[in-house]
């Protein structure tokens, strides 16, 4: 697995399901823990690595799925999200000591001052994470220093005892501590009826501690000496003999029974285990747990194209409905997504082959996801029409769309052209965004450099506000002609602070008496003075709010801003309610003024574009 942007460290549970915390960048509510598929890309950078989040935003993303590239084919499911933070370190606690954690993930964050307690769950092919706190400190009862806690580490001992390493600071970089002692400690965490210093001292296969039933395992491989039975009744105990088998031919056959197991957990633990050995049989049937497709495809994407090809083209006949995957409000999202994206690391390399597979009993939504994870060059036909069809959801065909813009070809260049030009209206701006954002990337052979250039210079004023400073009015305004639309917000003379501002329920009127939500079309490019444009939350993500009351609608932003949409050509009439956001004047201390502005750039006539070129030609020969 990669594309992490921080990760601390990794732990493992008796199964091979493996866990990592990850830190976002810095101050945008993006920590995460991680339950990891082998071979999956975790989203941090895009386009193979050659781009960041901010500049791959798409218009009315969220800063969480734009932060992990969440809409991207081909990256997994962040994981858990667990804002802002500073993530550290990572151990499963597999024992019996302290109830109710069995199997959680335990997690260090010296940012939030606490440690975490994630307890794992199979949800189809999600191993998804309950989050808890396992222990904050209480700045009620500590005094001055009571509530400095920086956990760094966190492990379990082999009594089931828990130990936290804390640096003891009232900051959290250790490149500033402001502790001029230096303080530091481990504390460990028992359960208060333990009448003895310690538990149970388990130093065998067993342990709860890594370390020591590592060193336990090393011992036997190393004398040779027979694998004891498991504990009775105790997968976790089942699951390590698993791995200690895989390392002696000898049970190899006793394994290869494990892999259709009727406990998921052992079968994937089985096949994880031969497969780490290299022994595993590819060919193995795919069983009918979710989340043992996926760790079976995730591994078959580890092997050679020879090898895994068989497994993808049986998969691509299964009957399956991924959509899910595409449906923010399904339950069922998450797993269906993981299982999707498994399936592609499988078909990697023959992706060609294995659409045309597909293609032969599937169409429309339940070809979609395949189409749109796999987006091979000769999927195009398919994602143009699917993008042209005004009848099919909203989110399937931005995810088309999307699809396409992952086609480094001439001809996926001149679809999204067509679909800027000419596609559904709620839709044109999406793709134009596109055509912007790829013209000087990946898409810069192809000629679109000049396709969509805006320029608010060139823009002709439509209308302005006086100076507000709180409250709402309407705005409204003649647009026949004007190709490109500018929403602008300045700041209103003493500066921008606090200057937080929301454009509500902006509607264009064409000709034909049609209404076009402009929150649905997307815009073309957007600035804001601080934080983001955001689609129907206010600058900072949070919610629309105009006096006290939260407004469901609108964009929201902060001065000084610039936001351009491109209108339908026969568009006729603007309008919208300007807002000061709440979020700005509810500040101790609120200076807030802004100015709204509306403006229009109509387009070009390429003889006067033409005779502007030559008269500047010339005023530079002279």
């Amino acid at each position: 697995a990669h594309n992490f942007r921080n990760q601390y460290e990794l732990a493992a549970d008796a199964f091979g399901e493996m866990y990592t915390a990850d830190n976002d960048d810095d101050g945008n509510q993006g920590c995460r823990t991680v339950a990891i598929l082998e071979g999956g890309d975790y989203g941090y950078f895009g386009n193979g690595g050659a781009s960041t989040w901010g500049a791959d935003r798409r218009p009315g993303q969220s800063t969480l799925d734009a932060h992990w590239h969440q809409d991207d084919p081909g990256v997994m499911p962040l994981g858990t999200g667990n804002g802002g933070g500073g993530p550290t370190g990572v151990a499963v606690y597999e024992d019996t000591l302290l109830p109710g954690l069995m199997g959680a993930v335990l997690n260090c964050d010296a940012g939030r001052s606490l440690v975490y307690a994630h307890v794992p769950e199979r949800r189809g092919a999600e191993q998804h994470l309950h989050r808890n706190v396992l222990i904050r400190p209480s700045k009620e009862n500590g005094g001055e220093r009571g509530h400095w806690f920086r956990p760094s580490d966190v492990v379990v001992g082999p009594d089931g005892s828990i130990y936290i390493s804390d640096w003891y600071d009232p900051g959290v970089g250790g490149h500033a501590a402001r502790d001029r002692e230096a303080y530091g400690r481990i504390l460990r965490l028992t359960p208060e009826s333990l009448s003895l210093p310690y538990g149970l001292m388990n130093v065998g296969l067993d342990s709860p501690s890594p370390n020591v039933r590592g060193t336990a395992e090393r011992q036997l491989l190393a004398r040779g000496d027979e694998i004891p039975p498991a504990l009775p009744e105790d997968k976790r105990s089942m699951a390590r003999r698993i791995w200690l088998k895989a390392q002696r031919p000898e049970y190899h056959v006793e394994l290869v029974g494990l892999l259709t197991h009727e406990d998921p957990a052992l079968a994937t633990a089985a096949r994880r285990a031969l497969a780490a050995t290299g022994k595993w049989a590819i060919a193995a049937p795919l069983p009918g747990d979710a989340r043992t497709q996926a760790v079976t495809l995730a591994l078959a994407g580890l092997q050679p194209v020879e090898t895994r090809r068989s497994m993808a083209l049986e998969f691509a006949k299964q009957d399956r409905n991924f959509f899910p995957a595409f449906d923010a409000d399904h339950p069922q999202r998450t797993s269906a997504r993981i299982l999707l994206e498994a399936f592609g690391l499988a078909a990697h390399g023959i992706e060609d082959e294995v659409f045309a597979e597909l293609v032969r009993g599937l169409d429309g939504l339940e070809l979609l996801p395949y189409a749109w994870r796999l987006h091979p060059p000769s999927a195009l036909l398919f994602l143009q029409d699917f993008a042209n069809t005004p009848g099919r959801p909203l989110g399937a065909r931005r995810a088309a769309l999307d699809a396409i813009a992952f086609l480094d070809t001439p001809e996926a260049a001149d679809a999204m052209v067509a679909l800027a030009h000419a596609g559904p209206e709620d839709t044109r701006g999406h793709a134009a965004w596109w055509i912007q954002h790829l013209a000087d990337g990946r898409w810069s052979d192809f000629g679109l450099g000049q396709m969509f250039d805006t320029d608010f210079d060139a823009a002709e004023e439509l209308a302005r506000t006086d100076v507000m400073k709180s409250g709402s009015r309407p705005m409204g305004v003649d647009v026949t002609g004007v190709r490109t639309l500018w929403l602008v917000v300045e700041d209103g003379g003493n500066g921008n602070s606090h200057d937080w501002a929301n454009f509500l329920q902006p509607r264009v009127r064409t000709s034909d008496g049609q209404e076009v939500a402009l929150t649905k079309t997307g815009w073309i490019s957007a600035e804001a003075g601080w934080g983001q444009v955001n689609l129907n939350q206010d600058a900072n993500g949070g919610p629309l709010e105009l006096d006290g009351e939260t407004l469901p609608e609108g964009i929201g932003t902060h001065a000084p801003s610039q936001i351009a949409f491109q209108l339908p050509e026969n568009a006729e009439w603007f309008s919208c309610v300007v807002a000061i956001e709440d979020s700005g004047v509810t500040q101790r201390g609120a200076q807030t003024s802004v100015r709204f502005v509306v403006a229009g750039e109509r387009p070009v006539d390429p003889a006067e574009r033409l005779a502007a070129m030559r008269a500047a030609m010339e005023k530079g020969q002279a």
